[in-house]
């Protein structure tokens, strides 16, 4: 039997979202939880290192569910251990012989902690009945049982990954600010600025540079919020270490280790101001993406 883990405090200075209320059909309130969804551009930037361990660090703060929806390479459900009969793979072709509801939705979560995890595709690339309007009516579940809903979209490759993307409120983008991952992260964005243009963008998006260190580019942070219109969430360290206990544990790797505070402060930033499905206006994320202006982010003399 696995062994639950929890942070020992909350994140320091952390200042919980509740999740927003709305009325229900009999007069009562239900909840709305914001969805987060995690990305970053092609190669490996962390998006599912950054995803497990944001989800992990909110799940201190309100009830807090991880789901891998990455269509090529959805690997949470293994780094966690976890039965891979229960996903949301199975999940999807359990729906076309049943109704969708909370029931069936419940019945694939699985307990990490004090973490829920919805795990994902058995097979890179088979979405088969997942869909991605299987998915937003998962999220639509999800919304009213959680406070806070993180998914892993993998990179924005395709046609499913873009559409479920849609149906998140907001967009943290995972990036490395380096040489080789300004370059990728601005022909990324690029495609997304056309995007948004088309009207196919997330309501708010944000960046979190990951293993940040002596290797950043300088000014790293000040040239993306100028470049991009997008606020810089957080900076989070590399830690080797971390992630081997995290991997040799099946656990996030920001449990015991110092990744806690950058986590905790990033998990505070959105939790004091992502809007919530219900909220009429994005005030307070007043930064939006707009056409980049550098073709990348180059280190100054």
């Amino acid at each position: 039997m696995k062994r639950g883990w929890r942070l020992l405090r909350p994140p320091p200075g952390h200042r919980a979202m509740s999740a927003r209320a709305a009325p229900g059909a009999d007069g009562d309130t239900a909840r709305i939880a914001a969805v987060i969804g995690v990305t970053g551009p092609p190669g490996a930037p962390g998006r599912t290192f950054v995803a497990m361990n944001l989800a992990a660090t909110l799940s201190q703060l309100d009830a807090t569910v991880l789901v891998d929806a990455d269509p090529m390479l959805g690997t949470i459900g293994t780094q966690l251990d976890l039965d891979p009969e229960r996903s949301l793979w199975f999940l999807a072709h359990e729906a076309l012989l049943r109704p969708l509801d909370q029931g069936l939705v419940e019945r694939h979560l699985q307990a990490s902690g004090s973490l829920d995890v919805l795990t994902g595709l058995e097979d890179p690339g088979e979405t088969g009945s997942c869909t991605p309007e299987l998915v937003g009516a998962v999220l639509a579940v999800l919304r009213r049982t959680h406070g806070f809903v993180v998914v892993d979209l993998g990179a924005l490759l395709g046609s499913f990954a873009a559409a479920v993307a849609r149906q998140c409120d907001g967009l943290l983008w995972t990036m490395v600010a380096t040489e080789i991952g300004a370059v990728a992260f601005d022909r990324t964005l690029r495609g997304r600025a056309a995007a948004e243009a088309a009207g196919t963008a997330a309501r708010w998006e944000a960046i979190v540079c990951n293993r940040h260190g002596s290797s950043a580019l300088p000014h790293a942070v000040g040239d993306l919020e100028a470049s991009y219109g997008l606020p810089v969430l957080g900076r989070i360290p590399a830690d080797p270490a971390a992630a081997r206990q995290g991997d040799m544990r099946h656990r996030p790797a920001v449990l015991g280790s110092r990744l806690g505070r950058p986590f905790g402060e990033l998990a505070a930033r959105i939790g004091a101001t992502a809007p919530t499905a219900d909220r009429g206006s994005d005030e307070g994320w007043s930064r939006r993406m707009v056409t980049p202006t550098a073709a990348t982010l180059a280190p100054r003399p």
